[in-house]
């Protein structure tokens, strides 16, 4: 589930930074750690290095930077996108959307959700 989560989080996440959807032949890759490895040191450190400054939701005076903060950056190509999302001290997403995620070759293939995989329609 949380990988499923973590796909749309990060097709909508490509949505606001790119203005348009991700095509059909797309790939979302999804990487996520608990409170736990954030402790252990297990977050890898290249997720944090060459994304933005982070944003929080808000409307008015009220923030979720406690409960939802988010980054995002485009990739040279043009075409992708990284992102990386903090739900509070529960858990930690990086995101990798793309048309083509094989420039990033430490994702492990288990993590590359492809169309079909992470929606299924209405019945």
């Amino acid at each position: 589930m949380m990988m499923l989560f973590g796909a749309k989080l990060g097709l909508a996440l490509h949505y606001e930074l790119k203005g348009r959807a991700l095509p059909p032949n797309g790939e979302v890759a999804v990487m996520w750690w608990t409170n736990h490895n954030a402790l252990e040191e297990e977050i890898l450190p290249y997720v944090f290095e060459h994304l933005p400054e982070i944003r929080t939701l808000g409307t008015g005076k009220r923030m979720s930077s406690r409960f939802f903060a988010y980054s995002s950056g485009g990739t040279t190509d043009g075409d992708s996108s990284v992102h990386w999302a903090t739900f509070g001290d529960a858990f930690v997403f990086n995101l990798f959307i793309g048309e083509n995620l094989k420039s990033f070759d430490a994702l492990p293939s288990e993590n590359v959700l492809r169309q079909g995989t992470f929606c299924s329609p209405l019945k």
